[in-house]
Parts: structure tokens; sequence; C-alpha cells
């Protein structure tokens, strides 16, 4: 994987966490917002895994598709 791809995948979960701090402040947590945040981290872990090629840990994509279920769950059922 290519330097720049880590660079982008760290801001992008930088910015989720970020963003997931003010939510939390909010009086209440907004529907669409924690899909479109999934779904950002559901492209991201497709464009990391695909950078891939040899059989390592892949950590990156392991943490976006964990944001992905998450936050896309959270989202679906709980809110």
């Amino acid at each position: 994987m290519t330097k720049t791809y880590k660079v982008i995948s760290i801001l992008i979960t930088s910015l989720t966490l970020i963003w997931l701090v003010y939510a939390g402040f909010q009086p209440k947590w907004i529907k669409w917002q924690l899909m479109t945040a999934g779904g950002i981290h559901f492209i991201m872990s497709f464009i990391i895994n695909r950078q891939y090629h040899n059989w390592e840990y892949n950590y990156l994509g392991i943490v976006h598709g964990t944001l992905m279920v998450v936050l896309m769950g959270w989202g679906y059922f709980f809110v």
C-alpha cells in the first residue's frame, strides 16, 4: 500500500473520531449522519482492501470495516 492511502485512511478515521465527539455533545443523534459515516468507511475499507496483494495483516482495512458495521448498525437500529 502506498503512503498516500495510509495517510488518507488515518485522516478519515481521525475525522470520524472528531465527529463522534462532536455528535456526542448534541442533544439527539441524527440517523443520516451515522449512515453516511458508515458508508464512507465502507468505501474506504473496499479501497484499502484492494491495495493488499500479499498475505499480511490489514489493520486499516479491519478498522474501516469495524467502523462501517458499528456506525451503520447504530444508525439503522438504534437511532
